[in-house]
């Protein structure tokens, strides 16, 4: 998806990314959050469970700022 923003943009195109894993909040992410995923099915559970969530509230706001 990267590559065609990236075409777009060399064409002259204006483009106005909206990538989720760009609007979660810096609180969220930590030093080692990687590696946590990594230890437990549990945490990565609940990390999809969020990820689907954050589906619902980035949907709402790209319609607001597009």
């Amino acid at each position: 998806m990267l590559g065609v923003m990236n075409a777009f943009k060399q064409i002259g195109w204006e483009i106005k990314p909206f990538i989720v894993g760009d609007r979660v909040p810096d609180s969220w992410v930590t030093q080692g959050s990687e590696n946590a995923l990594r230890s437990s099915w549990l945490i990565r559970l609940v990390a999809d469970i969020l990820r689907l969530f954050m589906i619902l509230f980035n949907g709402w706001q790209s319609v607001r700022e597009l």
